[in-house]
């Protein structure tokens, strides 16, 4: 009976602990007004403030204990050159014309599910995570100097300008699933990582001015129904796009900033890097930019072709895409460069010419063009280049094909196909650049 009424060693210890265990005092009041002495002892014992209504709130000085807030309406709240050695947590709660200004936090500084009447952050320093998540700005919100760590607002709502001001992310920017109804603006800010706005709606305007990216800038799924300014960026060496699946149709961006920087292409998902060319052609055509235009049109077909399937197994598929990148791609650019179907055009003539200079004797001649001898070096050069040009130009109508003899008939053959082909990519490149 005895042992039956015992209790182990191991429940001691845990109740124990427990009753050791310091639990945190919640202080609400009825009614729900505190004055602003009483909220700042509080929240300096460490205690958690909850359903109260604070006016005119100055925390200044160190704080050595976390601080957690909880449905708390702040009025005025000002942060001013404040240092906080753990985290800060404001949860549910509303700020109306609230000031954070020259302030640290050693830890993190969380906002979540809570709204804003106006807010400023001047100079603010944030040493891991800055988190917005799920709050709702009923007013501007601005960001001036200052920097932080990781920086999420996943969820949140911006009903008026977000605007950030030579701030520095020093971790990646994570800004994905959040709603602008106005505008975002980012001035001579700094990511040392990744820009992630991934499936995110921006109502105004979006823009980098003069802001630097080391990291990839993400815009994938987004929904950005104005211009996106990306012109004047800094672009660090391991900087990236991506443009998967958004819907975006003015975006200011240089092709000579896209060269190589495309993160699907260089991760060889060729399939995903064309989808995000013909998204970047469609851009600049409604742009007017007709030359980066062609640029992305070429690089939408590069990549189509290298995402086709590839096998030993299929001989002729092989055969098919070594042929249009021969024609195709080298000839005209898909036709987007009749420069290079004229230089494409020269080389096959003097390949073509060589071989007639070389093989003179099968063809039927009385007298030579030049030189002494039909023989000689100089008639040899001059009829090879003659008859070359002749073939590509005139085709299968030439008289060449009926003055020559043997196997000379077979690349004169081919010349006339390859030239025929050849003035087609020109006419088809050259129109599409004089049209438009």
């Amino acid at each position: 009976m005895t042992e039956a009424f015992q209790e182990s060693p191991v429940e001691m210890t845990t109740q124990d602990a427990k009753q050791e265990e310091p639990s945190k005092e919640i202080y609400t009041k009825s009614p729900s007004h505190l004055s602003a002495h009483e909220a700042l002892e509080i929240i300096r014992r460490g205690d958690i403030l909850k359903n109260v209504t604070v006016h005119d709130l100055s925390l200044r000085g160190e704080f050595e204990h976390p601080i957690e807030c909880v449905h708390v309406t702040f009025h005025q709240l000002d942060v001013r050159k404040a240092v906080f050695h753990q985290n800060v947590m404001f949860r549910g709660c509303h700020f109306h014309r609230t000031k954070f200004k020259k302030s640290q936090f050693k830890q993190n500084l969380h906002f979540r599910a809570s709204t804003f009447y106006g807010c400023q952050f001047y100079g603010i320093e944030v040493e891991n995570y800055l988190e917005f998540e799920k709050v709702k700005a009923e007013k501007d919100i601005t960001f001036r100097g200052g920097t932080c760590g990781h920086w999420k607002c996943w969820g949140a709502v911006w009903n008026d300008w977000l605007e950030f001001h030579g701030f520095h992310f020093r971790e990646e920017a994570d800004f994905r699933s959040f709603t602008a109804q106005e505008g975002v603006v980012f001035r001579q800010c700094t990511f040392d990582k990744n820009l992630i706005m991934r499936g995110s709606t921006v109502c105004k305007k979006l823009d980098l001015e003069d802001s630097t990216v080391h990291g990839c800038l993400d815009l994938s799924k987004c929904k950005l129904n104005d211009m996106v300014y990306l012109e004047s960026i800094q672009q660090g060496p391991e900087q990236q796009f991506a443009f998967a699946n958004a819907l975006a149709d003015r975006i200011l961006l240089k092709s000579s900033q896209l060269k190589g920087r495309l993160a699907s292409e260089k991760a060889g998902q060729w399939l995903d890097a064309s989808y995000e060319y013909g998204l970047l052609q469609k851009n600049f055509q409604n742009l007017n930019r007709y030359e980066e235009e062609d640029w992305a049109l070429y690089r939408f077909k590069v990549n189509q072709r290298r995402s086709q399937p590839r096998s030993w197994w299929r001989p002729w598929g092989k055969l098919k895409q070594f042929g249009e990148w021969l024609f195709l791609d080298c000839a005209c650019g898909y036709g987007t460069n009749p420069a290079r179907a004229v230089i494409s055009a020269i080389l096959m003539i003097l390949f073509f010419a060589g071989i007639y200079a070389s093989g003179l004797e099968q063809f039927q001649m009385e007298q030579p063009l030049v030189g002494e001898t039909i023989v000689s070096l100089e008639n040899r050069l001059v009829f090879g280049l003659v008859t070359s040009v002749s073939v590509f130009t005139a085709g299968f109508t030439g008289d060449q094909l009926y003055h020559a003899q043997g196997w000379m008939l077979l690349p004169l053959s081919v010349e006339a196909l390859l030239g025929t082909l050849l003035w087609g990519f020109f006419i088809v490149a050259f129109s599409r650049k004089v049209i438009r």
